[in-house]
């Protein structure tokens, strides 16, 4: 049997029952405490949560306020920038040519950091293009395959296209060459008819033939120039398909190859990451003339130069966490207020559920006593523990004050048959 059969046979206890052994809780006698509980200890574990990460980010704040050291916790910020104005100025004329040196060498860092990001920010646009590429990698090698099919039967047809004219043009010039003879003949008067291969001179019917002559070769120049027209039409787009052959041809080579090699560990940089990279390489090669120049400088390991050098970072490193310890303790200003509302809503919290707890502990010692009597007195029920406000549901069992699991098999048999006897209806 288990505990919720049980819970199940033993009846349930009235509130009355309840409030008889503590009269402090009558204002309960007609609440739901069961339901009432589960759903405020619900509520409560999600406050305590909140509650406590508060607490913890409170304990850092504090932790991190007394970690922060001051030059002088007396000083304040003006103190400090009045320090460093007379520190930096002392500085900057003695030691000019390390302070100018210095100041580059900031600079310098900062623009390497800035390139630094630049490569980021390029490395991941390229890899985005890459995945990006390599997702629709097999639907363009496929796109271009056909490019390449269509554009080669195009540019056959042109090709022939163009033989042919480039024949046509051949035959239409061969007779203009022949109309021209025949009227440098009909001039002369060597013009021969060919039907009857009379001689015609230039004034006998001259106009009648020549008239004939001169309009076939006047429709053949038309007729040239319209070829010429074509021919010069179909070469502009021969080319233009040849070229978008070739950049196909380029395409699908480099999908190919890039398909081939996609799953390769190592990926050559590309131009653009390289001149970011060359850059900041000279960067740090100015860096280094200057620090040595810095090193080489005779100022640089006397005593009364390390005493201000000290002296500045030391300034500066005050300043920067009086600054950042100001921040935290307006954090914490803030959150010590609201601190206080939470610890002062869970401790309302609290105080309800112990109410709360007090009538459960009294309402399953009930429903434990109940189920004690019934089974006789060397029975002992334990159907619930309480722990940090949470009610946690047990089923033991105890004969003869022994726990259940620790009894003989004799005594085993004599329990079994007791809760058989008692409980048959619900096993």
């Amino acid at each position: 049997m288990n505990r919720e059969d049980f819970i199940k046979f033993i009846p349930k206890p009235k509130n009355e029952e309840v409030i008889i052994y503590d009269i402090s809780l009558k204002d309960l006698i007609d609440v739901d405490v069961v339901l009432e509980y589960n759903n405020l200890y619900s509520v409560y574990m999600e406050k305590k949560s909140k509650f406590e990460q508060l607490e913890n980010e409170l304990k850092i704040y504090k932790k991190n306020i007394n970690e922060l050291p001051l030059y002088n916790p007396s000083w304040s910020e003006e103190d400090y920038l009045m320090k460093l104005k007379d520190d930096k100025r002392t500085y900057s004329t003695l030691y000019s040519n390390i302070k100018r040196n210095e100041d580059n060498i900031k600079i310098l860092q900062k623009k390497i950091n800035a390139t630094n990001e630049k490569i980021e920010m390029q490395k991941i646009k390229e890899n985005n293009e890459r995945q990006k590429k390599s997702q629709n990698i097999n639907a363009d090698i496929s796109e271009n395959k056909e490019k390449l099919i269509k554009y080669k039967n195009i540019i056959d047809i042109y090709k022939h296209s163009l033989k042919r004219i480039e024949e046509d043009i051949n035959d239409v010039n061969k007779n203009l060459k022949l109309l021209n003879g025949q009227k440098d003949k009909l001039q002369k008067g060597n013009f021969e008819c060919i039907c009857c291969g009379k001689k015609i001179k230039a004034k006998d019917d001259m106009t009648i033939v020549y008239s004939g002559i001169q309009e076939k070769f006047l429709r053949n120049q038309s007729e040239l120039k319209e070829l010429e027209e074509n021919h010069d039409k179909i070469e502009m787009n021969l080319a233009f398909y040849e070229s978008e052959l070739s950049n196909i041809k380029q395409k699908l080579n480099n999908d190919i190859e890039f398909k081939k090699n996609s799953k390769n560990i190592y990926i050559k940089k590309s131009i653009e990451i390289l001149k970011l990279e060359a850059l900041k390489d000279d960067m740090y090669k100015k860096i280094e003339k200057m620090q040595t120049e810095i090193n080489q400088d005779s100022h640089l390991n006397s005593k009364n130069f390390q005493k201000i050098k000290n002296r500045i970072e030391l300034y500066e490193n005050s300043l920067i966490n009086l600054r950042k310890i100001k921040e935290i303790k307006m954090i914490l200003r803030d959150n010590v207020d609201n601190y206080k509302n939470k610890k002062e809503e869970l401790n309302n919290i609290e105080n309800k559920l112990n109410k709360y707890l007090k009538f459960l502990s009294i309402y399953y010692k009930i429903y434990e006593q109940k189920a004690n009597n019934y089974c006789g007195n060397d029975y002992k029920f334990k159907l619930f523990k309480i722990e940090n406000y949470k009610i946690i549901n047990i089923f033991q069992l105890y004969y003869k004050g022994v726990e259940y699991s620790q009894i003989s098999k004799e005594d085993k048999d004599i329990v079994d048959r007791t809760i058989i006897e008692k409980f048959s209806v619900y096993i």
